[in-house]
């Protein structure tokens, strides 16, 4: 049968519906792509994190699923909402690409003096590089990856900071610094292409012919742990599910503080459990 799959009409997503329809044709599977603008992309003038809706690039391409205009929507897992419409699931993950940051810049991070300017749009990136050098600036900025690589190159960022997975999936080549696990945790879900059809669909049931196990499950525990704190896009926190360990950090809403921790991924009750406690004065409830 013939699958049609919706993605937004940025480059990089594209490039990433275009390797989900690769996957399928290669599995003997008739694939289509459709392209769609969002409001998340057409409205720049707001910070991502002030944005009223969590999933501002998911929720219009799940609502043509729903409709019936495309059989599968490809995200990037990261922008997912804890909560999808009723009706639709994750159906499928591609294997997980590099989850870490990279800073677009001539400069390392720990190098730069007072006055210079970092472009970001993620609460966790701007808590996690003032933490790492506090003498820095940092400012909004908006537009897809190409757009905020020309303002960079136009000098009005001293650097920026995006995902390596986006880095390497558009094969760019321009000079960068790769951020540590260790200073710069990973949104949950950051380097994972997800799936979305109508549950049990026939084209879900294709997609899941894609699945690699492995992501699939840490995706699931860091979507457990962000829909059981109940967090948003906008927080600046960094989940991370590798290797059977669970490991967060945490920024307080009330202050500069923040805290790391480490779990088994064994029993993830428990780990949220664990985590309300010791963010219990952080501003989260």
């Amino acid at each position: 049968m013939p699958v049609t799959i919706g993605t937004r009409n940025s480059k990089l997503a594209l490039i990433q519906a275009n390797s989900v329809k690769d996957a399928l044709e290669s599995r003997g599977y008739e694939v289509n792509i459709k392209s769609y603008t969002s409001a998340g992309d057409s409205n720049k003038n707001i910070p991502l994190y002030r944005m009223s809706s969590t999933g501002v690039f998911v929720d219009e391409l799940n609502e043509r699923v729903l409709k019936g205009e495309i059989d599968l929507a490809v995200h990037s897992a990261k922008d997912i909402p804890s909560n999808i419409q009723k009706g639709l699931e994750i159906t499928a993950v591609t294997g997980r690409d590099d989850f870490r940051d990279v800073l677009i810049s001539r400069t390392p991070l720990e190098e730069m003096t007072a006055g210079s300017v970092i472009g970001t749009s993620s609460m966790r990136r701007i808590r996690q590089a003032m933490t790492v050098n506090p003498e820095i600036t940092v400012s909004d900025i908006r537009g897809n990856i190409d757009t905020r690589i020309s303002k960079y190159t136009e000098k009005k960022y001293t650097g920026i900071i995006i995902a390596m997975a986006a880095y390497k999936r558009m094969k760019l080549d321009i000079e960068h610094f790769i951020l540590s696990e260790e200073q710069f945790l990973p949104a949950p879900n950051q380097g994972i292409i997800a799936i979305v059809g109508k549950s049990n669909s026939p084209a879900s049931i294709i997609s899941g012919e894609i699945n690699d196990r492995e992501t699939y499950r840490d995706m699931k525990n860091e979507r457990f742990i962000a829909t059981s704190l109940n967090l948003g896009c906008s927080m600046p926190v960094g989940i991370l599910s590798k290797d059977g360990k669970i490991k967060t950090r945490f920024y307080s809403l009330d202050s500069d503080e923040h805290r790391d921790m480490v779990f088994s991924a064994e029993n993830l009750d428990s780990v949220v459990e664990h985590i309300k406690e010791g963010i219990s004065d952080y501003g989260y409830f």
